[in-house]
């Protein structure tokens, strides 16, 4: 028995044993050789406890009831049990950062992430566990938003090979409006005149910029500092 090679345990432990009856010593990393005092002549058992993150070197040799002693068996491993928890942000086709869309799945940057084996995103701020099946385990470059409307707020965490999960689920927000807005022409001539001048005047359900166009003509912007209403005046 041994440590993975990786691991975020700080406890180590070793089972080790030989073809014959013998005696065993074994140290870690540079401090003394110790002897294995087990009773089974031909196995030797032995923990670490609150080992430092880090690698290590355990180090085990045997000695035979003639004195002959073996080479001594190395075992490397590290100890790795923190992650950098990671950053995220919403952006657009220019790598932009964005505070609203008006679509579901969002272009996402990820930021303190080097160490990452795996990735989980969610609107859930709930931590995730270390089995669930949601994580992610290629670099992950969008994110599909929920359905409902309005304000989102995006929990990230990562995961390393050592199976730490980062500490913190550091979020973005963004609001989702896939919504278009009712429109309404308030003022306008009537059906039959023989005015030659046409004023309009249209209002929306939200902040909103206006384009309009008569007849046959292009599409124009409308100016006007009321975002939530427009005014146009057609003459001659």
């Amino acid at each position: 028995a041994k440590p993975a090679l990786l691991t975020n345990q700080t406890t180590a432990a070793f089972s080790f044993s030989a073809n014959e009856d013998c005696t065993f010593e074994y140290k870690i990393d540079d401090n003394d050789w110790q002897q294995d005092y087990n009773t089974e002549r031909s196995l030797g058992i032995v923990i670490f406890n609150e080992l430092a993150e880090g690698r290590h070197i355990f180090q085990v040799k045997a000695k035979d009831i003639f004195g002959n002693i073996g080479e001594p068996t190395l075992y490397f491993w590290e100890i790795d049990t923190a992650i950098e928890s990671p950053s995220l942000r919403f952006v657009d086709s220019n790598n932009s950062p964005i505070l609203y869309t008006n679509v579901q799945r969002v272009k996402i940057e990820i930021f303190n992430e080097k160490e990452a084996s795996g990735w989980f995103i969610s609107e859930n701020s709930f931590p995730p566990a270390l089995d669930s099946p949601d994580w992610l385990f290629t670099r992950p470059v969008d994110f599909l938003l929920s359905g409902n409307q309005g304000l989102k707020i995006v929990y990230v965490w990562t995961k390393d090979a050592a199976e730490n999960i980062s500490k913190l689920g550091n979020s973005a927000s963004i609001t989702l409006d896939t919504l278009t807005p009712e429109l309404s022409i308030n003022d306008k001539p009537a059906l039959l005149t023989n005015q030659t001048s046409a004023a309009f005047s249209f209002s929306a359900s939200e902040d909103c910029t206006f384009e309009y166009k008569i007849d046959d003509d292009a599409w124009q912007q409308d100016y006007n500092t009321e975002r939530s209403l427009g005014i146009v005046i057609f003459n001659e």
